[in-house]
């Protein structure tokens, strides 16, 4: 007897979209960035690190199937300005949860397909994020912004004080 397994982690139905609202493929993987603080060395006598408040510079990669002409264009047109992307679930159930995705920034690396007989075309994208937005079931769970000075996770901004004192 087979068991329904409420399982929120599995990736259903996503698909992503540019900035136009354009859908431009389903997404088959996605790498989402390592949140990574700096770190200063101190003490005397004894090395210690110690994290501070600047977030290392984050990436996001992505393996997303269908024509890849949109990335070809967005990887095209970003010389002057960054690309928005979104990633959003297309199906929300009771027993899944609903996981959106906001990136703004840079392609770093565009991988073309070398399409093979039978197999979907997936390309992949390296993007060099300026934004980076992450939300389950509407609730935002992580908000980064580098040009903005934002850094919000978990619902603590841990940049306020820094913006206020600019």
């Amino acid at each position: 007897m087979a068991k329904d397994i409420y399982d929120p982690r599995t990736l259903i139905g996503s698909a992503i979209y540019t900035d136009d609202e354009r859908y431009i493929g389903t997404v088959e993987e996605i790498g989402q960035p390592d949140l990574s603080l700096l770190a200063v060395e101190s003490g005397v006598g004894v090395k210690r690190e110690t994290p501070v408040p600047i977030m290392e510079a984050l990436k996001l990669t992505l393996k997303v199937s269908g024509p890849g002409e949109a990335l070809i264009k967005g990887f095209s047109k970003q010389v002057n300005e960054s690309q928005k992307y979104f990633i959003r679930n297309d199906t929300t159930t009771a027993r899944h949860d609903s996981i959106d995705v906001t990136a703004e920034g840079k392609v770093k690396v565009l991988k073309m397909p070398i399409p093979k007989a039978g197999d979907k075309i997936e390309t992949e994208i390296e993007i060099a994020l300026d934004v980076y937005i992450y939300m389950v079931n509407g609730t935002k769970h992580v908000e980064i912004d580098a040009l903005n000075h934002i850094m919000s996770i978990g619902g603590k901004d841990l940049l306020a004080e820094t913006r206020a004192n600019l």
